[in-house]
């Protein structure tokens, strides 16, 4: 749709307006907002939008069904707006929005299965990385209170055998560069970092030699290197179908824009 109307608005009352319009009567906007319980001005920007798709017929506060069937120009043009409505311009790159709309992803279900196939696999694959991240940065604080330290949260001072919270931000970013690391202190601040990284480690410059010691620990312990191993398999799997995902967005989308639309059916046009 082209005026912001908000998802939820539109998953409840664009099916019922859908519904009452198709039963192939003329009603007054007033009508439809009474029987599918919304409000006009909702009901209003709803009928712009199927109006802009070529679904309606919309006059003097008088809306009628338009097709039965979606013919082709009509498909065209909703495959057009549809698109446009989430990335704004034909010149854009930012395919990902087109994955947060409800009606394009259901084009990729009905129409391009194994395109569809590729999202899901993408969203298991990011969900397990994130909750394997997750595990890595709780584990490595759980190595550094076996090897008798104390992790503080970053509101707190960290002073002594005491690290902040990010060291498992700090030790996931090293395992994934190189290993290789330089702890410093700016001057005039009492804050202990890792050159290259923006990650405040400890607010007591006098213990950066105990610290260096604990993360060359850390980085040498064998279950977090098997962690690691296992997150950066499925990151460098996440990578690939992210790649894949945008080529394949970007097929579809420059099929639109040279007047070919989309294959498979959304409950905008579905007939």
């Amino acid at each position: 749709m082209s005026e912001d109307v908000g998802s939820r608005t539109l998953e409840i009352v664009l099916p019922r307006v859908i519904e009452k319009l198709r039963e192939g009567k003329e009603c007054k906007i007033i009508e439809l907002a009474r029987e599918c319980n919304a409000s006009e001005p909702t009901i209003r920007r709803i009928v712009k939008g199927l109006s802009k798709a070529g679904l309606v017929e919309y006059r003097r506060g008088t809306v009628s069904w338009k097709f039965e069937k979606l013919p082709d120009e009509y498909a065209l043009e909703h495959s057009k707006q549809l698109v446009l409505d989430c990335i704004k311009t034909w010149e854009s790159t930012e395919y990902e929005k087109l994955l947060e709309n409800k009606y394009f992803l259901q084009h990729l279900e009905t129409g391009y299965p194994d395109i569809y196939e590729v999202f899901k696999e993408l969203n298991e694959i990011s969900k397990d990385a994130s909750g394997l991240y997750v595990e890595f940065t709780e584990k490595v604080k759980a190595e550094v209170e076996k090897l008798g330290w104390k992790v503080k949260s970053v509101k707190d001072e960290a002073k002594g055998r005491e690290v902040y919270d990010r060291i498992g931000d700090l030790i996931f970013a090293l395992f994934r560069d190189g290993k290789v690391f330089e702890l410093y202190t700016a001057t005039g601040i009492d804050i202990v970092r890792c050159s290259g990284y923006g990650y405040a480690i400890s607010s007591d410059p006098s213990m950066i030699s105990g610290i260096e010691k604990l993360i060359r620990e850390l980085l040498v312990n064998i279950e977090l290197e098997k962690m690691y191993s296992r997150l950066s398999e499925l990151e460098k799997r996440e990578s690939e179908l992210k790649q894949r995902l945008k080529n394949e967005i970007k097929f579809l989308v420059d099929r639109v824009r040279h007047n070919r639309p989309l294959e498979g059916r959304c409950d905008l046009c579905r007939g």
